[in-house]
């Protein structure tokens, strides 16, 4: 498996599993209040059906891990535009199955605490596995589903690839219009029931474009009606009289799908084309992702000089980073978080989990807007997230409630009881804060360097 899809995978796991141990934190913490007020004698020994609650909310958390192990393989895939191969497929299957043993494994440990400190005798943990079987039942046909679905698809795919391909090749041909303005290489290709009707490209035919010169040179008496298109760069929807837009012309011929290699890089233009197709109800794809990525290379001259000319080059990406710094240590600064982290030896006590409110806060910012356009600043920016996730998880999988506030701590019984066990866990909260806090610093300190602050 590629490791990026891997590590992206591992990233979007990390994150579901802090905010189910998160939920499950939070729902044991609201049971054992409500046997408290039911019991009414702190210490009276825990039920039978107590214990089946605090059981059941165990198997949630490890069903709920198991159904994110493979949802972020499947996210991290979907994002990369590929599939899995038959080898993948059982390396996920495999991992999902080895998240079933090491949450089991944790809920385990966690409910023998829970429950002999209260009191209670016998063996309680070992119907986890057990109860958590439908779940695995469940996880285990979600994974069947997504392979059945990979291996239909597969073929169409196939075809994707070879006649994208063949669109490229043709885009290489194009011949520019010599009147002194930027053009691009552009090339289609004509399919209909798996067979290529016709090819073109670009200036072919002279101051034609590659779908016309295809679809009305070519094949001006042939039924392309249901047909797909491959074309490399999104279809026109503008032309001077008397010549029809690109986009028309594949309307008028009922063309079905359209797969474009890129959109138009003029800002006045780019989508209209694909959204005039999607009105006229012509399914639209795009090329595979390094196909794209071809494509754009090809036509980079193009897509240069055409910024330049229209100042589509964007915003200032110093003022846009500026910007994503200030508000991140505005929600730090507020929070007080680094400073709880930095200042405090908190693991070996308890300690109030609203505290890391601003660690929360920055795991929970998701999308582009949160991200630096310096690849470097985003790179020492996503370090600086991974490692907060990495704290959160721990923090979640290893401390417990302490009374009914929103106090946290590793068990107390451990530090007689598992010394070894006690002296690890306090030792690694504290090397993962420590984490948090020099990957902050290292951010904070390269951003004002590059940015000048």
């Amino acid at each position: 498996m590629d490791h990026k899809i891997k590590h992206y995978a591992a990233m979007l796991y990390e994150r579901a599993l802090h905010e189910s141990a998160s939920i499950a934190r939070n729902e044991r913490l609201k049971a054992q209040q409500e046997m408290a007020a039911r019991r009414g004698v702190a210490d009276l020994a825990i039920s039978g059906p107590e214990i089946q609650t605090m059981l059941k909310l165990f198997v949630q958390h490890i069903e709920r891990c198991m159904e994110a192990r493979l949802e972020s393989y499947r996210q991290a895939y979907i994002e990369a535009k590929l599939d899995p191969t038959d080898e993948e497929f059982s390396e996920i299957l495999t991992s999902v199955q080895e998240t079933q043993k090491l949450q089991t494994s944790h809920s385990a440990q966690a409910l023998h605490n829970f429950v002999k400190t209260r009191g209670a005798d016998g063996d309680v943990t070992s119907n986890l596995t057990t109860s958590s079987a439908h779940g695995h039942d469940r996880v285990l046909m979600e994974w069947k589903v997504w392979r059945g679905q990979v291996q239909l698809t597969k073929t169409v795919r196939d075809d994707d690839r070879e006649f994208a391909r063949m669109a490229i090749e043709e885009a290489r041909k194009s011949v520019p219009e010599n009147d002194g303005r930027p053009h691009p290489a552009v090339g289609a290709v004509v399919v209909k029931n798996r067979q290529v009707l016709a090819t073109a490209h670009r200036g072919e035919a002279e101051g034609n474009h590659a779908e016309y010169i295809a679809l009305e040179k070519r094949l001006a008496d042939a039924a392309v009606a249901g047909a797909t298109v491959y074309t490399t760069l999104e279809p026109c929807t503008t032309r001077n009289h008397p010549k029809i837009p690109c986009a028309e012309t594949l309307i008028e011929r009922k063309v079905a799908r359209v797969v474009i290699g890129m959109l138009d890089p003029d800002p006045r233009i780019t989508g209209r084309g694909q959204r005039r197709l999607r009105t006229a109800n012509i399914i639209t794809d795009l090329f595979p992702h390094d196909l794209m990525k071809e494509v754009e290379e090809l036509n980079r001259e193009f897509t240069r000089k055409l910024e330049a000319a229209t100042g589509a080059a964007g915003p200032s990406p110093r003022t846009e980073d500026r910007k994503t710094l200030d508000e991140l240590l505005s929600i730090l600064s507020q929070t007080g978080s680094i400073d709880f982290l930095r200042d405090q030896n908190f693991a070996g006590w308890s300690f109030d989990w609203q505290r890391l409110d601003g660690i929360e806060c920055i795991l929970d910012r998701r999308g582009a807007e949160y991200e630096f356009l310096d690849s470097e600043l985003e790179e020492l920016r996503q370090t600086f997230v991974g490692a907060c996730q990495q704290l959160l998880t721990l923090l979640a999988t290893e401390t417990f409630p302490v009374g009914n506030g929103n106090r946290q701590a590793v068990p107390e019984e451990w530090e007689s009881e598992q010394p070894e066990r006690f002296e690890r866990t306090v030792k690694q909260i504290h090397a993962a804060a420590g984490s948090v806090c020099s990957s902050f610093d290292q951010l904070v300190r390269t951003a004002r360097e590059k940015l000048s602050l």
